[in-house]
């Protein structure tokens, strides 16, 4: 599949039973508190306190669930991962801090030398974990209270691929993590909190029954891939969120049904997306009561070459939208990584072009389909057992288009990547040539 097949937007009325509100299960999380300065976490901004974290959540296992309170203070740490029936608990104050020295992540330094192959990529880019992650499979999981994770990003900004478009050829890019990274979860609550400076995604949960609200995402305007929040799955609401950011301001990725997204205020920002990666598809997802003041774009849907999937039962209300460049944007050949410089206007992907780049290298489900072809027509039964398909032509317009041989049984030269006909392809020209 090409492109994602977009159904119209203004459908037919749903059933009175389909149109009720979206709503999403909350975590059920026993009372139990627990301080993560009982276990030796130090808030003054220097001390890394990833030990801390992790007998906490480990005690919090053991005991069956509960709440980690982090008092105020800025407590740098490393990655860390959470567990079921959890609650990150941020007070007033409190500040989770990822390190901003390359020596703390064990990196070397780019200003300084970088390995033979500098051009990492999405695979490798799990030696820097997100700074907050969890097991896929995970249950009942918050991240509440009214504190501020950071993810010092700065440093990683100047360091990516988009970067090094503006620097001679062989400028590095160095594997940037997302900040919090949540996958598979049931029953999901983040409310309250501040996400700013990630060096990648800030918030990409995904799974069932997942509530993000009174959320506060910030980064500068001209900060790489810092979506604000990229999820998927089914029943999702996000709501009463100030999203400012350098990229997206919500990414619906991968596919997801029954989506409620309310009562949002964009800044800067690219705009509510769907995609680009639709390859699941995406069904009944509601916009409404939203603010866009000065983003790229306003309301977006997009898929690339390889990834899409079908979208449908999509509805936009009540949209308010001041100083925004691109108010609507539906293109079914994005390409999102052709080296603009901004991410407004047609970005169209010419054949062989995807939306990856080096630093994200395809994932198995994206590629196109492909089918064993042959130049007889199979017998159905081999058809069906070996996915063959008869073989399609497309003339070749040359000097060379007329050589015997040249392509499957002497026929015109076929334009195809087919194997044996490249091959006979070569011999009969290297014969032409010879002769």
């Amino acid at each position: 599949m090409l492109g994602a097949r977009l159904a119209p937007l203004l459908s037919a009325p749903l059933p009175a039973a389909a149109e009720g509100e979206i709503t999403a299960a909350l975590p059920v999380i026993p009372p139990a508190r627990f301080n993560l300065s009982d276990y030796g976490a130090v808030g003054d901004g220097v001390t890394l306190n990833t030990a801390a974290f992790q007998k906490a959540v480990a005690a919090i296992e053991k005991a069956g669930g509960g709440h980690l309170i982090v008092p105020a203070g800025t407590f740098k740490t490393l990655p860390f991962t959470l567990t079921s029936r959890l609650d990150l608990h941020l007070d007033p104050g409190a500040v989770i801090k990822a390190p901003d020295t390359w020596e703390a992540y064990g990196i070397p330094d780019p200003n300084q030398a970088m390995p033979a192959a500098p051009e990492l990529g999405r695979g490798v880019r799990a030696r820097v974990p997100p700074l907050i992650s969890c097991a896929t499979g995970t249950t009942d999981l918050a991240i509440t209270g009214s504190g501020t994770i950071d993810g010092s990003g700065a440093m990683f900004w100047m360091w990516t691929s988009k970067a090094a478009r503006r620097y001679a050829p062989g400028h590095p890019a160095v594997p940037r993590p997302m900040l919090v990274f949540l996958p598979g979860v049931t029953r999901l609550h983040v409310d309250g909190i501040t996400l700013a400076n990630s060096p990648n995604f800030h918030l990409a949960p995904s799974g069932r029954d997942i509530t993000l609200e009174n959320l506060r995402i910030v980064a500068p305007s001209d900060s790489p891939n810092t979506d604000a929040i990229d999820p998927g799955g089914e029943r999702i609401v996000i709501r009463k969120c100030e999203l400012d950011v350098g990229d997206d301001n919500v990414a619906l990725k991968n596919g997801g049904k029954d989506i409620l997204i309310e009562d949002l205020t964009c800044l800067h920002g690219h705009g509510i997306s769907i995609g680009s990666a639709t390859r699941d598809g995406f069904s009944h997802i509601i916009v409404r009561r939203c603010t866009f003041d000065g983003t790229d774009n306003g309301l977006r849907i997009k898929s690339y070459r390889g990834g899409g999937g079908e979208v449908h039962d999509i509805r936009y209300s009540d949209i308010v939208m001041k100083y925004v460049r691109r108010p609507f944007d539906i293109n079914m050949l994005y390409n999102g990584n052709a080296g603009l410089a901004t991410d407004v206007g047609p970005r169209k992907a010419e054949p062989g072009q995807t939306e990856q780049h080096s630093e994200f290298p395809r994932h198995p489900r994206q590629q196109p389909h492909r089918h064993r072809l042959s130049d007889r027509r199979p017998h159905p039964r081999t058809a069906r057992a070996t996915g063959q398909r008869h073989h399609l032509y497309r003339r070749e317009v040359s000097k060379h288009a007329r050589i015997p041989g040249a392509g499957c049984q002497g026929r015109r030269v076929p334009e195809c990547a087919h194997r044996r006909c490249r091959r006979r392809r070569d011999r009969a020209r290297q014969r032409f040539r010879e002769g």
